[in-house]
């Protein structure tokens, strides 16, 4: 139902490709028994961790609840991600830095989280890393999309309704596409470049809302699958007439067709650490 999810599907829609959509009702991350078990039922070849506890004062109020959903449930999933050998996407946010920073954070700075959704986000990432070394690490900030309370919705709104908006001066971000950020991990999981990456999109106008170009960059790349995921989580599986002879699944050569997706071929190989 977030944002991200429903971008994914509507990439996916066209390139018929199965996925296994779950919300809380069919899934919850947080119980490592029933996630252990649902991944042992559809072995899945890539999973994709749409769901998080994103609402900053919500996590101030409840941190046990913020863990649990944000570092718990990516436990979980990794888990179930090593168990059947598919790779998985843990979506994260600027959040994991403190902000002070006088230009933009790349995958080599230090993180410093200064609030629990910072923190959570942060112990989520930590887990993925140590329970499976096929993950894409993704963080973004200030995502917009169809049907979600973010910053550039309320703009449009207050503008079409001519009111005046009291907004933070000293907050810098860049806004993006929750449909950009969903061609970028599609693109990303059908490669081996494993790691961290910090994907936003530049935004010609807020009016507009248009994107022009990937901000990318490639961190701790571990070293180098079908598909079945989106959890609040999405599950994407392949059926072997879809998979190339060398075992990619062509779902970055069908993102590719879209300009949008063109700057993704300057990927940076990965740094061997």
């Amino acid at each position: 139902n977030g944002q991200i999810g429903r971008a994914l599907n509507d990439v996916l829609d066209p390139m018929q490709i199965e996925t296994l959509n779950t919300d809380l009702d069919e899934l919850d991350i947080t119980d490592t028994d029933e996630v252990i078990n649902f991944g042992s039922i559809n072995r899945p070849d890539v999973i994709i961790n749409c769901t998080g506890i994103t609402d900053t004062d919500e996590c101030e109020k409840n941190p046990e609840h913020a863990y649990r959903v944000n570092a718990l449930g990516a436990r979980n999933l990794s888990i179930v991600a090593r168990k059947c050998g598919a790779k998985i996407v843990q979506l994260s946010t600027d959040d994991v830095f403190d902000g002070k920073s006088k230009k933009p954070y790349t995958e080599f700075d230090d993180t410093n989280p200064l609030t629990v959704y910072g923190r959570s986000k942060r112990a989520g990432e930590n887990y993925v890393k140590e329970f499976t070394h096929k993950h894409f690490i993704i963080r973004s900030n200030w995502v917009y999309g169809k049907g979600g309370n973010n910053f550039e919705n309320r703009v449009l709104e207050t503008a079409e309704k001519g009111q005046a908006l009291s907004v933070a001066s000293d907050q810098f971000g860049s806004p993006t596409s929750a449909k950009d950020l969903a061609r970028m991990i599609l693109y990303l999981i059908d490669t081996n470049e494993y790691g961290t990456y910090h994907v936003t999109s530049w935004i010609l106008s807020l009016t507009g809302i248009q994107s022009d170009n990937f901000i990318i960059r490639l961190f701790k790349p571990t070293s180098f699958s079908p598909i079945l995921a989106l959890i609040g989580v999405v599950l994407i599986m392949f059926t072997k007439s879809q998979k190339k002879k060398n075992g990619s699944d062509g779902i970055g050569d069908k993102c590719l067709q879209d300009p949008l997706k063109l700057s993704a071929c300057n990927l940076r190989k990965p740094v061997s650490h």
